[in-house]
């Protein structure tokens, strides 16, 4: 099966992920060629969570906040710590939306809401 861009998807690179080391310099944001590393410090919910997140959907895989990640808190998806994977989930969650008749907040979850 072939993937984006010809590649085969078991050649094609893997979504970066943030962890828990996360400490929101936002060095990751400032390279992310997408802009989607979020929340961002002029959105609402950045004080309310403790690190940012990465959309898998939308994910590159260029390794540009990898690289400039000082706390090691980002990983490609394939490379994530057994300890760590769970990560990629929440990194996930944070971007759902709730379906319309959801009693569920419209805000974006974060990793207390998310599953582990």
């Amino acid at each position: 099966m072939q993937g984006r861009k010809g590649l085969s998807e078991q050649s094609m690179p893997s979504p970066s992920v943030i962890t828990d080391k996360c400490t929101k310099d936002n060095k990751c944001v400032a390279v992310c060629q997408r802009k989607n590393i979020h929340p961002r410090e002029d959105e609402a919910d950045y004080a309310n969570v403790k690190q940012l997140f990465i959309n898998p959907k939308r994910c590159l895989a260029c390794g540009s906040c990898i690289s400039v990640c000082e706390h090691k808190a980002i990983y490609p998806l394939d490379e994530l710590p057994e300890d760590m994977k769970h990560f990629a989930e929440i990194n996930a969650a944070y971007f759902r939306k709730p379906k319309a008749g959801s009693a569920k907040s419209s805000a974006p979850l974060n990793p207390a809401q998310a599953p582990a």
